[in-house]
């Protein structure tokens, strides 16, 4: 647990709002009252022009800008375009996601029984949990809670505290999915496999991550892994209460997170294992109606919203259907790829073994196992994304599968077992490289930090500089903004050249939560050179995954090549 306790500890602070982030990209003497009121104004508009559910608005996932934008530098006061840019330097994270959360918790009121976080892609079960949690901590720390923006903008080390609570969260979800696996391993084979699995599922680099996120996926996992257990009480017991309770905890798990609706999966697999154990088709429906019905009660219990405003949940549900890309090849891209990334692939070859031997037939819990593992597998042809390092957040059975590598290692000879600790201090030192870059990005030491202060080091004051995405905490260097022309272009109308007569002396790459860089590899290779790299930290040949990490990501700045004319008429232009 100590292992745990630091691997899930350490750059947990990352890039979270201080005042010192906000002067490295605003001009000096900005923060005043008249310019927090211009910001909270201009959030009040926004909102009011989005309207309280956020999904249903057609201009949501807008860029911003359309196609591309240009700001002439030596403002003042951050004109139109830039001011959610100035205003994400007071109040997000490195995280483009956290701030959506504090935002939903934000419009609970339960004392107005306004229960609604109007989100829906994150269930009740995590958003009350997580209010609960940072409602209570915030009476021990300097967390303060206030309803609007206003106050927050002011005492931006406030809004710090709000995120790294939300964070501590996940940690402590960590902590409790350890123990509830080391539990399992011991109730159903022996203490020694559960220490085994408690182990690998410690150290995995993709769940490591989760635990430095404010997101629900952790928590989903642990009630999987309790209606696994809950399950395979039953099949060893007999206890109907144990798959009742099953059932409480399926409708949890599908209650944080909708796709984890997968398993009740687990509840169909164990009443089929116990109708080949013997047992009446009857009293199988029986036990498995109450636990639906259950399953099904619990769910809205934490999702009220979706009775009592039914029109507007349904439509928002459709909405989140934009995200899902339909593919059957997504299964075998998430087995094969997205699986063995996320975990390392010395991991996965454990986990194959315990999941590729027969004797995984002869014993009702480990088939279980093996089918609850196959039947999530089956469901990845839905996610959002599956061949990336994060993708395993989605992988709510992945304590189940090292549950069974746990228990093929334990059966291995005490040399084999030996071994097996090379893939596990492997994937440690990934998960500590993986920390250690958040450390960097929770210290001021971060690529986007380094690569600001080379911008206004050596990039003339009147060039322009390139970008892709209208700046964020997450997603550009640190520079002061109003000393260059800047030049915001969508990322398809750069790939395609629409505005060849406008393209910008310098680009500017961040690569956090994506690379463009494969999408503009020919715009690249024509009309521009790599000047200066800054890497994420690595140590020998561990290195994080590039575009799949928000903290400390790689930052790349191109330069116009010689002889190109164009950057003379576009500087012409704009003055």
């Amino acid at each position: 647990m100590g292992v745990a306790a630091g691997l899930s500890l350490w750059g947990l602070g990352w890039c979270l709002p201080e005042e010192a982030r906000i002067a490295r990209v605003l001009p000096s003497g900005i923060n005043t009252p008249e310019f927090r009121e211009l910001l909270q104004t201009s959030w009040k508009s926004l909102h009011q022009k989005l309207g309280p559910d956020i999904l249903l608005h057609p201009e949501v996932f807008s860029m911003g800008f359309e196609k591309i934008t240009q700001v002439p530098m030596s403002w003042k006061t951050p004109p139109p375009v830039l001011l959610n840019s100035a205003r994400s330097f007071y109040l997000r994270s490195g995280h483009e996601d956290e701030a959506d959360i504090l935002v939903a918790l934000s419009r609970i009121r339960p004392h107005c029984l306004e229960l609604n976080p109007r989100i829906y892609y994150y269930g009740g079960a995590y958003m009350y949990s997580l209010g609960a949690w940072i409602a209570a901590l915030s009476l021990v720390t300097p967390a303060t809670l206030r309803s609007g923006i206003g106050f927050y903008l002011e005492h931006i080390d406030k809004m710090a505290w709000l995120y790294f609570l939300g964070r501590l969260f996940s940690v402590a979800v960590y902590g409790a999915a350890l123990w509830l696996l080391y539990q399992t391993g011991r109730r159903f084979f022996s203490q020694k496999v559960g220490l085994w699995a408690a182990t690998l599922f410690a150290v995995c680099p993709g769940v490591v991550l989760q635990t430095h996120y404010m997101k629900p996926h952790l928590l989903g996992s642990v009630f999987v892994l309790a209606t696994f257990y809950g399950c395979a009480d039953l099949l060893k017991t007999g206890n109907l209460k144990a798959g009742h309770w099953a059932g409480v905890t399926a409708g949890l798990a599908g209650g944080t997170a909708i796709h984890l609706w997968s398993s009740f999966f687990i509840l169909l697999f164990s009443a089929a294992l116990r109708m080949g154990q013997g047992q009446s088709v009857r009293t199988e429906a029986r036990w498995l109606l109450r636990a639906g019905l259950l399953a099904v009660a619990v769910y809205f219990l934490v999702n009220p919203y979706l009775l009592t405003e039914m029109q507007t949940s349904w439509k928002a549900t459709q909405a989140q259907t934009t995200f899902l890309s339909v593919q059957p090849s997504k299964i075998i891209r998430f087995f094969f790829y997205g699986l063995p990334h996320s975990i390392t692939w010395p991991l996965y070859f454990c986990l194959l073994a315990g999941l590729f031997t027969q004797k995984n037939l002869k014993d009702p819990v480990r088939l279980l196992g093996l089918l609850s593992f196959a039947g999530f597998l089956l469901t990845t042809w839905i996610y959002p994304i599956v061949d990336r390092f994060d993708s395993v957040r989605y992988f709510g059975i992945l304590s189940v599968g090292f549950l069974l590598a746990a228990i093929r290692i334990e059966e291995w000879r005490s040399s084999w077992r030996r071994i097996v600790w090379v893939p596990i201090l492997n994937a440690a030192l990934l998960s500590l490289v993986i920390d250690y870059n958040l450390h960097l990005d929770a210290t001021g030491r971060s690529t986007r930090h380094a690569a600001g202060r080379w911008i206004e080091q050596e990039i003339p004051e009147d060039s322009d500089l390139g970008f892709l995405r209208l700046p964020q905490p997450s997603n550009s260097p640190y520079f002061q903004w109003n000393r260059y022309h800047l030049t915001f272009v969508e990322l398809r109308s750069l790939a395609q050249m629409e505005f060849p007569e406008k393209l910008p002396q310098y680009l500017v790459l961040t690569s956090s939560d994506y690379d463009d860089r494969r999408a503009l590899g020919h715009v690249l290779r024509e009309h521009y050179r790599k000047i200066k790299t800054f890497p994420p930290a690595s140590w020998g040949w561990v290195r994080p995954p590039i575009g799949q990490i928000y903290g400390n990501p790689l930052v790349e700045i191109y330069q116009k090549r010689e002889g190109d004319k164009r950057h003379e008429q576009y500087a012409s232009a704009i003055g």
